[in-house]
């Protein structure tokens, strides 16, 4: 369904793992990294995986942000830090 949305496919293995690197899913973390490595993707990428921290937008003002300010790893301040 992603790809049919336009999204690169490699993109989405990588979403994939990280998502379940987040979770902490040990599982479904090796699932798609196996999924990953067969349709391609490259082992360096995966290998920094672990670095990425899902902001994408400086402006910290949105309604978004403040919805979802505190709660689970991505609150407000974690991601203004690493902004």
């Amino acid at each position: 369904m992603a790809t049919k949305a336009g999204l690169d496919p490699m993109l989405v293995e990588l979403f994939k793992v990280h998502v379940s690197q987040i979770n902490g899913r040990a599982f479904c973390l090796r699932m798609h990294t196996r999924d990953a490595l067969k349709k391609g993707e490259n082992p360096d990428r995966l290998a920094v995986l672990p670095g990425w921290y899902p902001v994408t937008d400086a402006n910290f003002d949105t309604g978004s942000y403040h919805q979802f300010a505190t709660g689970y790893f991505l609150r407000r301040d974690g991601m203004q830090w690493f902004w």
